[in-house]
């Protein structure tokens, strides 16, 4: 034995301080683990084996992945049990095993019974029956073996004093709260669907699997264990019904087969499986990290897994298997890959989520077969959401790569073939947040309760290839329904009996509106898009207009009725403009930058304006805001709130600005500037103009509309009014804190007129949004006006998307964003153009705006 190399230890002894208890393979290496600790054979001479250990400095998991010591490569094969061995020690190493490597709802169960793992679920799945990987796949030649346990050597006492803080004492609940974090898919080869599960409750069901097969193999005479005797959870069916099962001290006691010295006790059994599915989990983790950059070009078509009939027969080694998706399931693919799924292929798993109540309609009391569909509770996905937040967008996200696009927000009758269904098809999708930008729906809430399903959805209009980012296509119903028009006698009655049958097919996703979507082949062709202009002079320029959003400013550009090409930009201002004309008037309008909102950015933003484009007379800031309704105000989502003079204040209030005085009580302070005169007389215009109509907007929003479909009205059904006494953001409907107001008579957007309340901060407090609108009169909340009102001549034009409660979400955000726009141009509509710029921009203040019966406005008392 060489000197100054370490301390001789029998391998029993030197595992136990590890607390391990097996010899495990992993990638054709031998590693001796624990869950903070792992011994890793470093080289072998002559008849002794040297040892190096690894450990996490906060005794968290350890992952074979850590290893990137040297080793010589004989000494992947060792027969521990022969030789000699010496644990070293490096004085100038320095390891830190875990550190970077690199410098809903529209649910078919709302209410759902998962029964992975539970007393219930089918056990005695049948083998896959599924080839091997071939040479291209990541797995090929890749197997799993469940290695030896350590035995023999001499007795033993492990201490509990001064235990490392690395090494874990008891690593059994830490080694199940790190797997419950993990995702298995169990793949229905015969039924040609899955269902995705949490690490735990995917040990349970293994577990459960290999005790069923245990009572009826070769052996079940030797075997002792009673299923009556396991102690279920006290909340069956439900997602973490797994972790009660696992945790429970009798249930780990219980015995299995008898031993020389004891008994085979579930424990053991547990940490069987646990051990084979924590190397099938590196094994995912070890794809993504080689194949970083290449996954996304892997045909998504193949699917790699473990069969499950392998693994709870107790099959050594395991051999990964191969499933072949058809096209219907490629669009979840790329989540399983993200999420670094786990999948065990087999035949006949059963009902493993099912709907606790009624469901939707027959055709889902189950989940369909034959289409490659994913169902998993939707609470399995609530950590993961959590976890990739992001600042710049209010998508729920699956991945770093991934949104939740909600069924809700897509159009489309279910497939049940029910001739009175009015409901959607419940399939939810996994789409590339990277062209998020592209889809055309709103951002419905997901609800993480009951379950979800991923997949194909018929009226979604995007297919997934084999690679690559899936592209647009016709949406199915689309194509069937175009089909049947082509072939219908124009005389017969069917073509106009099937423009019914769709507009009522559509007409759940847009009750109740004015604007709502048709199939592009039944729908008015759209509004060609307005011409460029050459260049113009800065000095041509007499309207400025500002939004916060992307959004907003989407709107006003689909309004301009011919834009111009862009100028140079001036020197310090970062501003981009989009310049042209809109109801005659010379227009510049831009939003902030991307991430940035507030009163500060506003008013750099419209200072900056100011200086480049000097000719500019008055100012709009258009958006969208939180509501403030109360009894003296009937605000629905979708109302548009002006910027009027209102009892002492100019039209905004800024609520953050003013000085606390003794007592708690806090006095705004401040006054900003009025309105210009030339806008609040074309609103006196507007307002006395008996043949303007209650629907003037509508040209506007149609227009919109053509080119924007996703910037429809949601619907009445959609707006839905929480009280202050409720503060949670998942109410359910039946939710006694709602108030329940009539609908109206008309879907069509009221026009308040009034005070704006505007500081740095995102209301989504009822107490505080009542208390203000009591106390002030506000009747909405916004965050960039304060920072305008004093740098130019500027009104204020908000539409309401929420109503600044705990119920705060973005259905309504697209649709606010268009009426904004929409009465920017009626608005604009009724100013006279300044024609002392240029004489043939001119128009006389004789030239009416649209004509209609009665336009609905609200609060005639203004100043």
């Amino acid at each position: 034995m060489e000197s100054n190399t370490g301390l001789e230890i029998p391998l029993n002894i030197m595992a136990g301080l590890a607390r391990a208890g097996r010899v495990d393979h992993f990638n054709n290496k031998v590693y001796i683990k624990g869950f903070s600790t792992m011994l890793v054979p470093t080289r072998q001479c002559r008849d002794v084996v040297y040892w190096h250990l690894i450990y996490t400095e906060d005794g968290c998991r350890i992952s074979y992945l850590d290893d990137t010591l040297h080793r010589n490569n004989d000494v992947g094969s060792l027969d521990s049990t022969s030789y000699r061995h010496v644990l070293g020690w490096c004085s100038e190493a320095m390891f830190r095993a875990g550190e970077s490597l690199q410098n809903v709802q529209i649910s078919p169960y709302h209410s759902l019974m998962e029964s992975t793992g539970s007393s219930e679920a089918k056990y005695h799945v049948r083998h896959s029956e599924l080839p091997k990987p071939h040479d291209q796949c990541v797995l090929a030649g890749t197997v799993i073996t469940l290695g030896r346990m350590i035995t023999g050597g001499p007795s033993f006492e492990l201490g509990i004093k001064d235990t490392p803080v690395h090494v874990a004492r008891n690593g059994y609940i830490p080694r199940l709260k790190w797997i419950s974090s993990k995702f298995f898919l169990f793949w229905d080869e015969s039924d040609k669907r899955g269902w995705l599960t949490n690490g735990t409750s995917a040990l349970l069901h293994v577990v459960r699997a290999s005790l069923a097969y245990d009572s009826t193999d070769k052996f079940q005479s030797a075997f002792i264990f009673k299923a009556d005797e396991l102690k279920e959870s006290h909340k069956p069916f439900t997602a973490d019904s797994a972790i009660d099962v696992l945790i429970d001290p009798k249930n780990l006691g219980l015995k299995l087969y008898p031993e020389k010295d004891g008994f085979i006790v579930l424990a053991d059994r547990i940490d069987q499986y646990y051990n084979l599915l924590e190397k099938m989990i590196d094994h995912q983790t070890d794809i993504v990290r080689r194949h970083s950059g290449n996954l996304s070009r892997m045909p998504r078509k193949y699917l790699e897994g473990w069969d499950f009939e392998d693994l709870s027969a107790n099959r050594d080694p395991l051999h990964p298997r191969l499933v072949t998706l058809e096209p219907a399931g490629m669009g979840w693919v790329d989540l399983t890959r993200d999420l670094q799924v786990v999948s065990l292929t087999g035949r006949g798993f059963g009902e493993l989520i099912q709907p606790n109540g009624p469901a939707l309609c027959e055709y889902w009391s189950r989940l369909p077969k034959h289409r490659y569909l994913l169902a998993c509770s939707a609470s399995d996905m609530e950590d993961t959401i959590r976890d990739n937040r992001s600042p710049r967008d209010d998508y729920a996200r699956l991945s770093e790569n991934l949104i939740w696009h909600n069924a809700i927000d897509i159009p489309g009758k279910c497939q049940c073939g029910c001739v009175s269904s009015h409901h959607r098809e419940p399939v939810h999708v996994a789409f590339p947040s990277a062209l998020s930008y592209r889809l055309c729906s709103r951002k419905s809430p997901i609800r993480l309760s009951g379950a979800v399903v991923f997949g194909h959805n018929p009226g979604f209009p995007w297919t997934w290839g084999e690679t690559g980012h899936p592209t647009q296509q016709q949406p199915e119903e689309e194509i069937l329904l175009n089909h049947a028009l082509s072939k219908g006698d124009k005389d017969s009655g069917v073509g106009e009996s099937l423009i019914s049958s769709s507009s009522d097919g559509h007409a759940s996703l847009m009750a109740s509106s004015s604007i709502s979507h048709t199939p592009s082949s039944l729908r008015k062709p759209k509004t060609a898009p307005p011409s460029i202009r050459n260049t113009c002079a800065r000095s041509e320029y007499t309207v400025g207009i500002l939004c916060a959003l992307p959004i907003e400013l989407k709107a006003i550009r689909a309004l301009l009725d011919q834009r111009h090409q862009d100028l140079p930009r001036v020197l310090g201002d970062n501003n981009q403009y989009v310049l042209g004309e809109m109801a005659q008037h010379m227009v510049v309008a831009t939003s902030l930058p991307a991430g940035e909102y507030g009163t500060n950015a506003a008013a750099s933003a419209v200072s900056d304006m100011m200086r480049s484009f000097t000719s500019i007379q008055f100012c709009l800031l258009v958006g969208i805001a939180g509501g403030a309704p109360s009894e003296d105000n009937d605000i629905r989502l979708g109302d548009v709130v002006v910027s009027l003079p209102t009892q002492t204040f100019p039209g905004v209030i800024q609520y953050d600005l003013g000085k606390e005085n003794e007592g708690g009580e806090f006095k705004v302070t401040g006054v900003l500037q009025r309105p210009p005169r030339i806008l609040t007389n074309a609103i006196s215009k507007i307002r006395s103009d008996p043949d303007i109509g209650f629907n003037a907007l509508d040209p506007y929003l149609t227009s919109i509309v053509d080119s924007l479909p996703a910037y429809g009205n949601p619907g009445q059904e959609l707006d839905v009014l929480s009280r202050a006494a409720c503060a949670r953001r998942t109410c359910k409907p039946d939710c006694t804190h709602f108030e329940q107001r009539l609908p109206r008579s008309t879907a069509e957007p009221m026009i308040h007129y009034g005070l704006v309340a505007s500081a740095n901060r995102v209301v989504k407090d009822a107490t505080l949004r009542d208390r203000l609108s009591r106390k002030y009169g506000v009747l909405c909340f916004e965050m960039e006006a304060a920072g305008v009102m004093n740098r130019a001549d500027c009104l204020v034009i908000r539409v309401i998307c929420d109503y600044s409660d705990a119920q705060k979400n973005n259905i309504w955000q697209n649709y606010a964003a268009a009426v904004a726009a929409a009465y920017t141009k009626l608005l604009l509509s009724a100013v006279a153009v300044n024609n002392d710029l240029d004489g043939d921009n001119a128009r006389t203040d004789s030239e009416p705006a649209f004509k209609r019966r009665r336009m609905n406005i609200c609060n005639e008392g203004c100043d």
